[in-house]
Order: structure tokens, then C-alpha cells, then sequence
């Protein structure tokens, strides 16, 4: 992941940015850019941006404590959740379920399992208007 961190103006400008492609170091050009007395005077925020989104924007203008490395939410690693609300579980699955949800998916177990529950929702929906249709009928 790409890390940049850079100082914003009042006015809107900004620093040349420095790049890096670890948090730790990010983190120390933070702190060096934050300590340096002269920004404070016309800087507005800090920030540290990744390749996906922005991290931390430190605002300048007010007195307050530095963060902590750890206090800051790096992202993690990896694929982007597909979900929202998303939930990693663990499943125990004979080998022809786990083969029938894979051909499900095209190939991937967990968009077969997700296209088999979205298959029952929609039949637990038909059975549901079934028996209200059914209901209905009984009462006319």
C-alpha cells in the first residue's frame, strides 16, 4: 500500500508530499512535519493519505496531542469487503457442498454461498405471498 503524507495551507496549497510505502515511516515524516514550529504558523492540517482513501487529517490550527502510531487506523491489507457489514465465518462443508457452491459461484465458494442464500431468501418470499394469497382466499 502507498502512503503520502503532506501539509495543507490556509490557502488551500499544499506541501510536496512525501511518499512512502510503509506506515511506519509515513508515521515518522508525520511527526517531523508536525514538530516543525514554522508550519504552525500558516499550515492548517497535517494528512495521511493511502492508495485508497484518507487516513488521518490532523488539524493544526488547535493545540492537541499528537497521536499515537497505534491510535491511528491504518488499513488493512488486501481485498476491499464486497459487503457492507460484511462477516469472515468459519463453515464446515461436506466436499460435494462445498464443489456444488463453487460451480454455484462460478468458481468462488463464498459468491456461491451468497447466490444460494439469496436463492432462499426469494423462496421464502414466494412461500410467504403463497400463504398470504392462501389466507386471503380462505377469509373471502
Amino acid at each position: 500500500m502507498r502512503y503520502t503524507v503532506y501539509v495543507e495551507y490556509r490557502n488551500g496549497a499544499i506541501n510536496t508530499p512525501a511518499h512512502s510505502g510503509v506506515k511506519e515511516v509515513a508515521y515518522r515524516n508525520f511527526v517531523e512535519l508536525v514538530a516543525d514550529k514554522d508550519l504552525l504558523l500558516t499550515a492548517a492540517a497535517c494528512v495521511i493519505k493511502s492508495s485508497t482513501s484518507e487516513i488521518l487529517r490532523f488539524d493544526l490550527r488547535t493545540a492537541q496531542p499528537i497521536p499515537e502510531f497505534k491510535d491511528i487506523q491504518w488499513p488493512r491489507r488486501g481485498a476491499r469487503r464486497q459487503v457492507k457489514n460484511g462477516k469472515t465465518v468459519s463453515a464446515f462443508l461436506a466436499s460435494n457442498e462445498e464443489d456444488f457452491l463453487k460451480s454455484l459461484g462460478e468458481g468462488s465458494l463464498t459468491h456461491g454461498i451468497r447466490k444460494a442464500v439469496s436463492m432462499l431468501n426469494l423462496l421464502e418470499q414466494e412461500k410467504l405471498k403463497a400463504l398470504k394469497e392462501r389466507a386471503t382466499n380462505a377469509t373471502a
